[in-house]
């Protein structure tokens, strides 16, 4: 591998390079495109992700979130026009997020199985605790009402919603049946309806206008808890909802290059990844102040020092949020659409002026936007490592704001790792055992590397670490054909020769 990148003499223009991959959304035809200079094998079919389940029986600080579900295979059918109750829909995420935990087959609490519908229906040893058509004979429906001790659940606090105790009433007074073609052995986890489904299939039933209303009623209470003595104008795209108190083109131009990027990360990532089911509201704050006040009083936590935004895309009315570099100024160089234009061009080669930070500032509104869109929606798709997440972000953002002199300083701090060791402060990084400014140019180096090797190697290698860090072995082996040495080296090699003196 280090003989042919030698004979290729590439550049670290690879931004343009990748800028070109990352659009692409079959990665099966770049694969089939690649040209002699290929030195990685990439496979032929990438695998379908894995679901990645919660701790089962984990408590949830809401009681009326009680009926929501674990995840599951497929998504769940619309409900019947009758109001028919399904037991994959309706019933089995009940059991799943607040029985599950102790009566499984480990377990067993009062010597009772809840992990199958056939276990469920044979009870404990001494009896049923369903009598199909009897909710008022059965000892599960009893319980769970309190009309017989002890209640259930027993975790402190968790008595299960009124809702959720109606529908399982509900559900055995019709029979207690199961959904036709669903095996009563199988693990109810295994088709339990999603929260994500869930939530999905209520909105399927509002119009578009209806949630961007939602959207924009939940957004603007978000906005005042963080600056409530301003009034934010709200900015729409085909995905997302802008609030600021900018001037009007630069926040259009703002939500337009982040809209230029959704297409390639959708690409890179699949449509569930990008699949909200609403729009999501993009916040840009003047100040790191109220940034600060809304990730305590939103987030319920302090941001860190510096942070330039956060974003959560896996919560109902998902959101990301930032801080302008620019202070919620104007574009002195009168440039604000300029980086929006140039993103949806894709142009290939140089850069331009274009794409460099306006006013003095280190970054643009655009890249910002577009790296914690990323990060966000990385996040929520599987459980990839920091480093993949960090550097995803860096690359794709970068394509917004090339000339930012935030990716020369990812550059040198790659460099800098690789003078003290790159294979030791690499293993670091990779492990999550270091800095989030380590961790990031290590994320960003090598998604630098390998699409200057061979662009249409990232997706594939992208998909394979959406399963877990722990995966990078395997996904060196089946995507690269190679080893953690061989990858820790020519990574190594590609930064020590491209990245030094940037």
């Amino acid at each position: 591998m280090t003989r042919v990148l030698r004979m290729l003499g590439l550049t670290v223009g690879a931004l343009a390079v990748l800028a070109l991959g990352l659009g692409t959304s079959d990665p099966s035809a770049e694969a089939a495109g690649a040209g002699p200079g290929s030195v990685v094998r990439t496979a032929q079919k990438t695998k379908a992700k894995k679901k990645v389940r919660g701790k089962r029986g984990a408590p949830k600080a809401d009681a009326d979130k009680a009926d929501e579900p674990a995840e599951k295979g497929k998504p769940a059918a619309d409900a019947p026009a009758d109001g028919t109750l399904k037991f994959s829909r309706d019933i089995a995420p009940i059991f799943v997020n607040n029985c599950v935990g102790c009566h499984n087959a480990r377990q067993k609490r009062g010597k009772l199985d809840m992990t199958s519908f056939e276990a469920l229906m044979q009870g404990t040893p001494k009896e049923k605790v369903i009598d199909p058509g009897k909710p008022d004979e059965s000892h599960l429906v009893l319980r769970v009402k309190g009309e017989e001790t002890p209640r259930m659940p027993l975790m402190a606090n968790r008595n299960l919603s009124e809702a959720a105790i109606a529908k399982i009433e509900q559900w055995v007074k019709a029979g207690a049946v199961l959904d036709a073609g669903i095996d009563p052995k199988a693990p109810m986890e295994s088709y339990a309806a999603s929260p994500e489904d869930l939530r999905k299939m209520e909105l399927s039933k509002m119009s578009p206008e209806q949630r961007d209303k939602q959207v924009e009623a939940v957004g603007r209470e978000r906005w005042k808890k963080a600056s409530p003595k301003t009034n934010p104008e709200v900015v729409p795209s085909a995905h997302f909802l802008l609030f600021s108190t900018l001037p009007k083109d630069r926040a259009s131009a703002a939500v337009k290059a982040v809209e230029n990027q959704y297409g390639a990360v959708k690409g890179l990532l699949g449509p569930a990844a990008v699949e909200w089911g609403e729009k999501v509201s993009l916040f840009v704050f003047n100040d790191a102040a109220a940034f600060s006040e809304f990730v305590r009083s939103i987030e319920q936590r302090d941001a860190e020092p510096d942070d330039p935004g956060t974003s959560r895309l896996t919560i109902p009315q998902p959101y990301v949020a930032v801080v302008d570099p620019l202070g919620g100024r104007d574009d002195p160089g009168g440039t604000a659409g300029a980086g929006a234009r140039r993103a949806g061009r894709g142009r290939k080669g140089s850069s331009s002026a274009d794409d460099a930070p306006p006013g003095g500032a280190t970054r643009t509104l655009p890249g910002v936007l577009t790296e914690q869109f990323v990060i966000g929606t990385v996040g929520r798709t599987g459980k990839p490592p920091r480093w993949l997440s960090l550097g995803l972000g860096a690359m794709i953002a970068s394509r917004v704001e090339g000339r930012s002199p935030y990716y020369q300083k990812i550059r040198r701090d790659a460099y800098q790792l690789w003078e003290l060791g790159w294979q030791s402060k690499a293993q670091e990084a990779l492990g999550d055992a270091t800095k989030t400014e380590d961790v990031r140019a290590v994320g960003f180096a090598v998604l630098e590397w390998l699409s200057s090797v061979n662009r249409s190697v990232i997706p594939p290698f992208i998909n394979g670490m959406l399963a877990g860090g722990e995966k990078l072995d395997d996904v060196i082996a089946n995507v690269l054909n190679g080893t953690r040495e061989q990858f820790l080296a020519n990574s190594g090699e590609f930064v020590g020769t491209r990245m030094g003196g940037r």
